[in-house]
C-alpha cells in the first residue's frame, strides 16, 4: 500500500514537507525569548501539529535543521536530550514528538542524544491553563557522569516552566552547563490596553 504525505504547510501532496514551506521558515518572525528558534503560529503550528497528532516524522527534520540554522551561536555540548512527554502520550502517538526532535539535533551536531529526564508528574500541559503551567512538571534526573554540557530540547515552550524544571533538574544533578532549545515559542500575549 502507498501512502502519499501532504504538507502541512500548504497541502501539496509530496514525500514531505515542501521545498516552499521549507524555504518560508527561513522568513518568518523570530519569537521574543531566545531559546526558541520561532513563534508557534502558522507554517510552524502547522508542522509541529503534523509532527505530534499526523505522525508526520519527516516534519522533525524540517523543524530542527531550520532551527539549528537560526539558532547559529549555541553553546557546545556533551550531550542532547529532551523534556520527555507523559508515557500516556507516548502511547496514543506512538513516538515522544520532542525525543525525536532531539534525536534529529543529535545527528546534526554530531554528540550523543539520550533520555535523562524522566517524568514524573502525570499531568500533560497540553490544555492546561497559564496558571496550572506554571506549576510545571517534576523530574527525575538519570545519573550523569563527568559534570556533562547537556542541550534539553522541546517542541514549544508557553511557559517556560517545563524547561526551568528540566534545566534546575539536571543542574541539581551535576550538569556543568544546561542548554535549553525550543523549537518554537507562543506568541506573546496581545496587550489588551
Amino acid at each position: 500500500m502507498f501512502f502519499v504525505h501532504v504538507c502541512d504547510g500548504c497541502g501539496a501532496r509530496s514525500t514531505k514537507s515542501c521545498a516552499r514551506c521549507v524555504g518560508v521558515l527561513e522568513t518568518l518572525e523570530k519569537p521574543s525569548v531566545d531559546y526558541a528558534g520561532f513563534v508557534y503560529e502558522g507554517l510552524v503550528r502547522e508542522l509541529i501539529i503534523g509532527l505530534k497528532y499526523r505522525n508526520h516524522r519527516s516534519n522533525a527534520r524540517v523543524l530542527v535543521d531550520a532551527l539549528l540554522t537560526r539558532m547559529d551561536g549555541l553553546a557546545s555540548v556533551d550531550v542532547v536530550t529532551w523534556v520527555p512527554t507523559t508515557r500516556s502520550r507516548v502511547r496514543k502517538r506512538g513516538v515522544d514528538h520532542a525525543e525525536l526532535l532531539a534525536r534529529w539535533v543529535g545527528r546534526r551536531l554530531g554528540v550523543p542524544v539520550r533520555g535523562l529526564l524522566v517524568k514524573t508528574s502525570r499531568d500533560a500541559q497540553t490544555g492546561r491553563s497559564r496558571r496550572q503551567r506554571m506549576v510545571g512538571p517534576t523530574f527525575v534526573v538519570s545519573p550523569l557522569r563527568n559534570q556533562p554540557r547537556i542541550m534539553v530540547v522541546d517542541d514549544v515552550v508557553t511557559t517556560g516552566t517545563s524547561m526551568r524544571r528540566a534545566r534546575a533538574s539536571l543542574v541539581a544533578a551535576g550538569a556543568r552547563l544546561v542548554v535549553c532549545v525550543a523549537v518554537a515559542a507562543t506568541p506573546a500575549p496581545k496587550n489588551s490596553g
